[in-house]
């Protein structure tokens, strides 16, 4: 997604159970349950969760009125909507694919706030990326999160809600944080005009090593023309 023309989308949450939920909806909505679907490129192509600097789990969306595809012109289904609709709107995918999930496994149990005894494996799977398991609780938790309902131990185990909101990461993390990704650029910037004049150099290089074969190719042809006209005389 081009980011130059995006808005920033808080989801209050940082825990890392939270980002992999949101997460595995853009990937579900990309390659996975609404898969090899042309209608729906015009959503997961709008949008793009990320982690701010302060931990934060943030959506950015494209501001745009329209998006481009695959040489596809294609109206940008958020333009014009809130952060509290798009919200809702990725919450509501949460539930699709919870339901279509339920139909297909049952160990995924109950959806119910409380159960941590199992797990999801199409919204935040274990990995290295992610760590701990998410449980349906997580899911579930960050479900009505986004829709902004209130949470407490009434309805969650603390334990849950903790691992749904997170940290948020102190001014020392998140200076380390920023100069991490700060390096991290300097050193893409160090060595990109290098790698840039290497691939103009051996796409330039391709170019003169086409035409000497295609001017020997043709200078073959002509021999075996005058050849056969020989011959043929």
């Amino acid at each position: 997604m081009n980011t130059t023309n995006t808005r920033t989308i808080h989801t209050g949450l940082y825990g890392k159970q939270a980002k992999a939920v949101i997460d595995s909806v853009h990937g579900q909505l990309s390659d996975g349950k609404w898969e090899n679907i042309p209608g729906y490129d015009k959503y997961w192509t709008n949008f793009d969760v990320q982690t701010a600097d302060d931990g934060e789990v943030i959506i950015m969306v494209n501001a745009g009125v329209s998006t481009t595809w695959c040489r596809r012109y294609m109206p940008n289904p958020f333009y014009g909507m809130s952060d509290v609709e798009f919200k809702k709107w990725i919450a509501n995918k949460i539930k699709a694919v919870v339901n279509d999930e339920r139909k297909d496994r049952d160990e995924f149990g109950e959806w119910d706030r409380r159960n941590i005894d199992h797990t999801s494996l199409y919204l935040g799977h274990a990995d290295e990326k992610y760590g701990a398991v998410v449980t349906v609780a997580d899911i579930y938790c960050t479900y009505e999160a986004l829709l902004g309902r209130e949470i407490g131990i009434a309805k969650y185990d603390s334990s849950t809600i903790c691992r749904v909101f997170g940290t948020k990461r102190t001014d020392y993390e998140i200076a380390k944080v920023k100069s991490a990704r700060e390096h991290k650029d300097a050193i893409y910037a160090k060595y990109k005009a290098q790698i840039d004049s290497l691939r103009e150099s051996t796409k330039m290089a391709i170019q003169k090593l086409e035409e000497k074969l295609k001017a020997d190719i043709d200078a073959l042809l002509a021999a075996q023309k005058a050849e056969l006209e020989k011959l043929i005389a």
